[in-house]
């Protein structure tokens, strides 16, 4: 019971927040990290790492995780 009051008083205790120096903030577009790589080369990174879930999704689950997968292709295609 002791610990539960000492967290309570440390809770109701005022904490001051230091903030930047706004003369040190950079503000700028994304992406903030630069790369050499392009976009398209970045989403084929990606679609490269997520081709083990793929396989194994239709391997658990066959035909209709392929058909999730075709419709969320097409659905993608016409609403970009």
């Amino acid at each position: 019971m002791s610990e539960q009051k000492n967290l309570t008083e440390n809770h109701d205790q005022e904490v001051a927040v230091r903030l930047p120096n706004p003369e040190h903030l950079i503000l700028s577009t994304s992406p903030h990290i630069q790369d050499h790589d392009s976009i398209s080369k970045i989403m084929g990174k990606v679609l490269l790492c997520l081709l083990p879930a793929i396989l194994a999704s239709l391997f658990y689950f066959g035909v209709y995780a392929l058909s999730v997968y075709i419709w969320c292709g097409i659905s993608a295609v016409l609403f970009e």
